[in-house]
């Protein structure tokens, strides 16, 4: 399988063919494409007056961690999401795009991880109502003591709604992605000569789908998705290789830094 500029409904049935912490993965893997990105976007606010401590970072590292099997802290995740959302993306300029859009695939990436805790509540009342929840039998809770309070009919059926969000905020994330590469590789075709502002939207979508960057996205998600499959365990090695195998000399997916 070889994924294509633009087709999300094929991604999307990929996605749903991974486990809920692989498809957390696979957006971590994206956004560390993208991030090298967000410097430029970190250097400019910092020009202009922003001195608070930067978020992002912090963010998508522990993104990473939870991957790697660390405990679940709800607390922490919803302050980070919080101190990413109240990021000063006022700041953005024409020349910033690409970054804001490094650090706000983050905050999509992390509110990932917060539907995976839900799955985790729900296997808690799975015990109470196997017929309802056969479907995420997969999951495996450490501790039931820690989650042992009573949960409502219909608080169940609430939750199980929003199991089917995890998949839709992965390819959200992608998105963005793409939003990136087709405005980034529009701005290079408008500073050539060679570029005519006759050209249509579906023979620009054609430039974009050909680029070199686009090419190479596409080969690495790709990949990702490939190796995702094959690997049932998220382990140390694994969530290594995926972290850092599309590093780029330090730029990113559109070779800025």
């Amino acid at each position: 399988m070889n994924l294509k500029y633009g087709e999300f409904d094929i991604l999307e049935q990929e996605l749903k063919a991974l486990p809920s912490m692989h498809q957390v993965a696979f957006a971590a893997a994206c956004c560390e494409r993208l991030f090298p990105n967000y410097g430029i976007f970190w250097r400019e606010i910092k020009e202009q007056g922003w001195d608070e401590q930067d978020p992002i970072r912090e963010t998508l590292d522990e993104i990473w961690e939870f991957l790697a099997g660390k405990k679940i802290d709800a607390v922490k995740f919803r302050e980070l999401l919080s101190n990413c959302e109240e990021y000063p993306y006022d700041y953005e300029n024409q020349e910033t795009p690409e970054g804001q859009r490094g650090a706000w695939i983050v905050c999509e990436t992390i509110e990932l991880c917060f539907e995976h805790i839900t799955q985790q509540i729900i296997l808690v009342a799975k015990e109470r109502d196997e017929t309802l929840f056969m479907h995420i039998d997969y999951l495996r809770y450490e501790s039931e003591d820690e989650n042992s309070q009573e949960i409502s009919h219909e608080q169940l059926l609430q939750l199980e709604i929003r199991l089917a969000r995890t998949t839709q905020q992965a390819i959200s994330v992608v998105k963005e992605i793409h939003e990136t590469l087709f405005e980034y590789i529009d701005y290079l075709y408008q500073s050539e000569d060679e570029y005519s502002a006759d050209i249509s939207h579906e023979q620009l979508v054609e430039i974009v789908s050909n680029h070199p960057f686009t090419i190479r996205e596409m080969a690495k998600q790709s990949e990702d998705l490939r190796r995702l499959r094959e690997t049932r365990t998220l382990t140390s090695e694994f969530l290594q290789w995926l972290r850092t195998s599309s590093e780029n000399g330090g730029k990113s997916l559109l070779d800025l830094s």
